[in-house]
Formats: C-alpha cells, sequence, structure tokens
C-alpha cells in the first residue's frame, strides 16, 4: 500500500449527497489473491504492479519500479498480452505521438486525465489507462534517445494500447464492458528479463529519471486534485447501497461453487465486493498455482469472465451510478483545478514531444 492509499483510508469524507457516513473498510490490493505464475502470467488482477492493480496513484510511487521492469523485459511498456487474454483497448483516434494540435497532446486528453485521476466507471478507467499508455510510450522514446546518446542501442517502444494491456483494476473498477466484450479476464505476460552489463543498467536508471521528469508536473498536480476524489470512491464502495447488493452478488456466486475456494478452506466469505474478487482470483491463481498450462488457463480466464461480469453486474451498476454523481458534482466544484491540469498536461506532453525527437 502506497503512501497515497494510507492517507486516503485515514481520511476518508463523502463529497456525494447521497452516502452516508459509514464505515471505510482499507483501500485493498486489488485482485489480492491473484500472483504472477509461471512465465510470470498473472490473472484476475492487473499487471506490473497493479497496485497489486492499478489506480493512478501507483505510477507516482511506483514509476521507477515499474519502468525498471519494462526495460528489463527489452520492450518498454513491456506489458505483453497473452492471445485472447485481456479486453482489446480503445484505439486513439491517433498516435500519441503525433501532433494533433499546437502543443502537441493526445486526442483524448481529458478523458484520459479524467479517467487517470478521477474515475468514476470501469470505462473510465480503461479510458485512464490507454491515456498512461501514452505518456508511458513518449517517457519511452524520451529513455530510447537517450540511452543512444549514451552510447547504447535504441530500445524498443512499446504502443500505448500494448502497455494499457497490462493495467486495469477488477475490484473498484472493473470495466465489465471490456471483459463481456473480450469474453474474458483480463491477464498479461512479461518475458524474461535479459542479463545486463552494470554500465547498461546505470545508463538505463540514469534515462529512465530522464524520461519521466517531463510529466512530474502533470502527476503532482492530478495527484493534488483527484486524491480527494478517490476517498470519496472509498466511502461510496462500503456503503449501505453498495453493501445492499451483496445478498445477491452471493447468491449469483453460489450458483458458480461459492462458499468453497481452491486454497483448501472449506468455505469462503462475501462480505464486499472485493471478496467476490478474491474468491474468483482464488480460482484462477489456484489452478496457476498447480501448473496448469497456458492453455487451461485462457479456458479458465474465459469461464470466470462470464462468471465475474454476471454476478457483479447489479453491484458495479450501483457503484458506478452513485459515482458518477459524485464526480460530476467534484467537477463541477474544481471546474479551475481540472482546467490548470489539462494545460500542464498540455505543456508536459508538448515537453516530452520534443525530448522524444531528439
Amino acid at each position: 500500500m502506497n503512501s497515497l492509499e494510507e492517507r486516503a483510508r485515514a481520511a476518508v469524507r463523502a463529497a456525494a449527497s447521497e452516502i452516508g457516513p459509514h464505515d471505510v473498510p482499507p483501500m485493498r490490493p486489488l485482485g489480492s489473491a491473484a500472483a504472477a505464475h509461471g512465465g510470470r502470467r498473472a490473472v484476475g488482477a492487473g499487471g506490473a504492479r497493479r497496485r497489486a492493480a492499478w489506480q493512478w496513484g501507483a505510477p507516482l510511487a511506483a514509476a521507477a519500479a515499474v519502468v525498471a521492469v519494462i526495460a528489463g523485459a527489452g520492450v518498454l511498456g513491456g506489458v505483453s498480452p497473452s492471445p485472447a487474454s485481456h479486453p482489446p483497448a480503445a484505439k486513439p483516434s491517433k498516435p500519441a505521438h503525433q501532433t494533433v494540435a499546437e502543443p502537441a497532446y493526445p486526442p483524448n486528453l481529458q478523458a484520459g486525465l479524467t479517467g487517470f485521476f478521477l474515475p468514476a466507471s470501469g470505462a473510465q478507467f480503461t479510458a485512464g489507462a490507454l491515456f498512461m499508455g501514452e505518456y508511458r510510450a513518449l517517457e519511452g522514446k524520451i529513455s530510447s534517445v537517450c540511452m543512444v546518446r549514451l552510447s547504447f542501442a535504441a530500445q524498443p517502444t512499446a504502443t500505448p494500447a500494448e502497455i494499457e494491456r497490462g493495467f486495469w483494476d477488477l475490484t473498484q473498477f472493473p470495466d465489465l464492458g471490456a471483459i463481456a466484450k473480450a469474453g474474458t479476464l483480463p491477464s498479461y505476460s512479461i518475458g524474461p528479463t535479459p542479463p545486463e552489463s552494470k554500465a547498461y543498467q546505470q545508463a538505463a536508471l540514469h534515462c529512465q529519471t530522464v524520461s519521466m521528469s517531463p510529466f512530474t508536473p502533470m502527476l503532482r498536480a492530478g495527484q493534488s486534485l483527484g486524491e480527494p476524489f478517490l476517498t470519496t470512491v472509498s466511502q461510496i464502495q462500503a456503503s449501505a447501497p453498495v453493501r445492499a447488493t451483496l445478498a445477491s452478488l452471493r447468491a449469483c456466486a453460489a450458483r458458480y461453487g461459492w462458499p468453497s475456494q481452491p486454497y483448501g478452506a472449506p468455505d469462503s466469505t462475501i462480505n464486499s465486493f472485493g471478496d467476490f474478487v478474491d474468491w474468483v482470483a482464488g480460482h484462477l491463481d489456484g489452478a496457476g498455482s498447480r501448473g496448469a498450462s497456458a492453455a487451461e488457463m485462457n479456458a479458465l480466464d474465459r469461464h470466470w469472465g462470464k462468471v465475474f461480469v454476471t454476478c457483479a453486474r447489479a453491484t458495479v451498476a450501483v457503484m458506478e451510478r452513485l459515482q458518477l454523481t459524485a464526480q460530476a458534482k467534484f467537477l463541477a466544484n474544481h471546474q479551475r483545478q481540472f482546467a490548470a491540469l489539462v494545460t500542464v498536461a498540455r505543456a508536459d506532453f508538448a515537453r516530452a514531444e520534443r525530448l522524444a525527437h531528439g
């Protein structure tokens, strides 16, 4: 858990009039029951750290670690999707590196900023993950330019969509539409990290630091704006309207074997939506731990993807309705701050574009 999550847990307050003063549980690592398996393939949770699953604060707390893993994998952004294992990312109308206006910035800037720093639904979270892919792709290009200047070979870089595939959130912002469309739960794999010389590692670390600097103002401004809203999300997801959906969630899960679970215990509890996510992820994690093949894991992804969407739909509908209402109020009350964030982000992308082109 990063410092943002700790502050959020300690300082939860409601911003939506629909929500009463309920107790707020800790902000948990999403898909915490799912670990990396053979081939470093993770199923049912999100990529790189995915906090284990990524909420927008994760890149701030773990950017250096994530970039180091990515670079070591040989592909900047480096998450390579397993075949048919992740909902297809929405494609931007133009690549992030292409100049759209003056100054340059992605065509989905405002939607991306909202989904990255202030997500209220699964679809918005997916848009924010792609936005993160856009700025991380530029970071990869900057790092590659830097490495060439230090007399190392240019590094291969990933597209925004390739980066985005490793980041999702099943507990707080599940994108049920994307999962249903893909017919499978998201998963990812990272190839083996090739050995590199100490000189290369030192150069890569330096270039990663250089590559992240252009977006520091955007990340700081976004964190300042978005942190209070994410505490509201936690309040909403612990609220009475959401808790009222848990009985039907448990009844649905019972049709697929709950309360039995694959870790040897005779039963499992579903007292929150996060418990349900852990129960689903546990079946995949358990199979991976027992050495299931890639084909078997993909079949399980498809099966549990259908179960997840079927059972989660009612709870997620309530969460998203309340979160979108709260988000509209929050943005209405923070118009100046959001406009300032857009201005900062445009400047950061323009600066990163210049650096990426040497």
